[in-house]
């Protein structure tokens, strides 16, 4: 499958969703995502779920991880995939393989 197939897929399911009534802030935060280019960028999206899961940060972070994976994981993956790479600790590199897996 094509990038622009999967892209028109992404955008089909986000029409989807949002008709079914998902959150319109979830769903812009989960665009903003996908969209993003910087690693640096998607890495501080993500990093609250490598945290203390009693944040809000967590809790947040962890709504639209699984946002993404229910309406996007090919996309969601490839952001996974760049930021692999670039994490410097063992711990985090590990932790982002497991991510990975839920996709």
């Amino acid at each position: 499958e094509d990038s622009e197939s999967k892209r028109r897929n992404f955008l089909g399911k986000i029409a989807e969703s949002n008709a079914m009534g998902e959150s319109s802030d979830l769903l812009a935060k989960a665009k903003d995502l996908l969209r993003k280019k910087s690693l640096r960028e998607v890495a501080e999206a993500i990093y609250p779920l490598l945290q203390d899961q009693e944040t809000t940060e967590y809790q947040s972070s962890l709504a639209l991880f699984k946002y993404c994976v229910d309406n996007a994981p090919d996309a969601l993956t490839l952001k996974l995939l760049k930021v692999y790479p670039s994490s410097y600790c063992p711990v985090f590199r590990f932790r982002w393989i497991y991510m990975l897996f839920e996709t």
